[in-house]
């Protein structure tokens, strides 16, 4: 089959899967995959296998996901291998770890985007050598020249945090809005909070709130969090649409409690009536969803 259909199916899935220029499309985004891996190129298996890695628009399937970069490597797919590494230095999806052998195949494909960024998050935490920052920075960077998503969150962090590099603000922003444009829900949370406090950018409450709802929409439940949290100190909005937010976040699995009691406890201090209602309301609320959480 031409490549040149090859590549633009897997270019279309990956659009649809960011939802960068088409309306997002997790199912359209498994057809293009599929499509690219029954062609005979091992990437439709590698991004088949990070939709279920991840649980983008599934739930997480650590199996499928293994079994995916299994089929992909066996195709060639040097990502593919970088995630099998992984799984097998983290015990994901395999019966053990086993970080010795899951080292050995992340330096196989060292060159490879995804073993770019798991070296560095293996060299940051001192997973199977010692702690090195350096290193780690090293890795990122070239995993982010490569275009990878993750590496551009984590090299983000590291400019962020002063890790590895003297701390700069303005190329954490740089590196999170470049992941955030692409679909990556935490790059854009992480955006939208320097917009929100005015970290590395100028301070733009409309921004914030549009990051907010892109990864709220991905149904990320810190996203869901820092909208509702953001509409309730800056927005006349109606109570019950971001009582229905927080809601949707605990749901997901956020659990930030009394942090979102606070917000409601300190709006019926100050003499809104809706503030005491929604805070008894929203309580209850939690208390339910958390004995929920308990029985599990």
């Amino acid at each position: 089959m031409d490549e040149g259909y090859i590549a633009a199916a897997l270019k279309l899935g990956q659009l649809y899967v960011e939802g960068n220029g088409v309306q997002r499309d997790i199912e359209k985004a498994t057809a293009c995959f599929k499509f690219v891996s029954e062609a005979g190129d091992g990437e439709g298996e590698h991004q088949l296998g990070v939709l279920q890695f991840h649980g983008i628009g599934t739930d997480v399937d650590l199996g499928a996901a293994y079994f995916h970069f299994q089929t992909g490597a066996e195709m060639g797919n040097k990502n593919c291998k970088a995630h099998i590494g992984w799984m097998t230095v983290a015990g994901l999806g395999v019966p053990f770890a086993n970080v010795v052998e899951g080292m050995k195949l992340l330096h196989s494909v060292e060159d490879s985007p995804e073993a770019l960024n798991y070296l560095g998050f293996c060299a940051m935490e001192g997973i199977g050598q010692r702690c090195n920052v350096q290193l780690a920075f090293e890795y990122f960077t070239k995993a982010a020249q490569k275009d990878h998503l993750e590496g551009l969150l984590n090299l983000g962090y590291m400019h962020l945090q002063g890790r590895g590099t003297p701390q700069s603000t303005w190329d954490a922003a740089k590196c999170f809005t470049q992941a955030a444009e692409r679909g990556n829900p935490l790059a854009q949370i992480h955006l939208g909070m320097m917009y929100r406090d005015g970290v590395g950018v100028k301070t733009s409450i409309p921004e914030a709130k549009a990051w907010f709802e892109r990864a709220s929409q991905q149904e990320h439940p810190l996203g869901k969090y820092c909208l509702a949290e953001l509409m309730l100190h800056y927005e006349n909005t109606d109570w019950l649409d971001i009582v229905d937010l927080f809601i949707a976040a605990s749901e997901k699995g956020n659990t930030d409690w009394l942090d979102i009691v606070d917000l409601f406890i300190a709006a019926s201090e100050k003499g809104n009536t809706r503030g005491r209602i929604m805070e008894s309301i929203y309580i209850d609320t939690l208390a339910r969803v958390f004995d929920g959480y308990m029985q599990d």
